[in-house]
């Protein structure tokens, strides 16, 4: 993965490069980058068809990808070595992210139509490569390892500044979902595979090369970042709390009782079951009766 990574990066920062004196949108409009694009998708395509005819297998007959058996422990707990029983219930998790997006589908060549419609994702996912590197930082901060992250690594890169990839929840894991689960019929299945192996292979190669990641918790992101090739010495989880001892005022507005509270979109992305069986484990095993989940108006899933 580190070859692989350095090479991506490599081609990144050559993008960046030339569309810091060429216009991106015209370029991108020019017939023979389209036409050369199609040319090379499509004899990639052809040449990973007997892979692809094996992955197609049924699902029960694979294994689903896993993060490494060395997940971290509980959240709370800012080291990253824990409990087995962690671990596992990082990888199953991860699994079932994963198990949408083990079988392809169609293994036949894609049509030029797919190519276009994958042309013009691309011509939009990447345009953030022409604008300029801010001047200056010794820092970069990143929210989350996406596309948009790309512009902080050509800085480490180019400049020498320092990389941090902020993490608050799992990018990957939730584009896996949404596009793999919620919206499989959204995009053609060649296009679609094609996005997530774009996602996957952007959030491989920022975690990799970042200078320091930070998760806000140390149980559930970091399986997933070590797993997609995060080094373990650069992650330092921020965990995702309030500190009451540095704020007096609310010191003495604590309720009598323990209290828990959710807020949250009524939008089968957030993992609403998840919190649904939650509060059962608060009312039902610790007791608190008197448990209110507050939720926001259900919100629509982006178009």
């Amino acid at each position: 993965m580190g070859a692989d990574a350095r090479a991506l990066a490599g081609a990144f920062v050559r993008l960046h490069a030339y569309f810091q004196t060429h216009d991106w949108d015209l370029t991108w409009a020019d017939p023979q980058v389209s036409a050369v694009f199609t040319e090379e998708f499509a004899a990639a395509a052809a040449a990973t068809l007997p892979a692809a005819a094996a992955a197609a297998a049924p699902l029960s007959s694979q294994a689903s990808p896993q993060p490494p058996s060395s997940a971290p422990g509980p959240a709370g707990n800012n080291t990253v070595g824990g409990p087995a029983a962690a671990a596992a219930a990082a990888a199953d998790d991860a699994g079932l992210a994963f198990d949408c997006a083990v079988n392809p589908g169609a293994v036949a060549p894609p049509p030029l139509e797919d190519l276009t419609a994958l042309f013009d994702l691309f011509m939009h996912y990447l345009k953030f490569l022409c604008v300029g590197l801010p001047a200056g930082a010794p820092v970069v901060q990143a929210s989350h390892h996406g596309p948009q992250a790309l512009t902080g690594l050509v800085s480490q890169l180019v400049s020498g500044q320092s990389l941090q990839v902020w993490e608050h929840g799992v990018l990957l894991r939730e584009r896996l979902i949404y596009l793999d689960c919620f919206k499989r019929d959204l995009l053609p299945t060649f296009v679609n595979e094609q996005v997530l192996r774009f996602h996957r292979a952007v959030g491989q190669t920022l975690l990799s090369m970042a200078d320091m990641v930070v998760p806000c918790n140390a149980s559930f992101n970091t399986a997933w970042e070590l797993w997609l090739g995060a080094r373990e010495a650069r992650l330092m989880p921020l965990l995702n709390a309030l500190e009451i001892d540095h704020y007096p005022c609310l010191q003495d507005d604590e309720a009598p009782v323990p209290t828990a509270s959710m807020l949250s979109h009524v939008y089968a992305l957030k993992d609403i079951m998840t919190a649904i069986r939650a509060a059962a484990v608060i009312v039902h095993d610790y007791g608190v009766a008197n448990y209110v989940s507050k939720n926001i108006t259900p919100q629509q899933p982006p178009q």
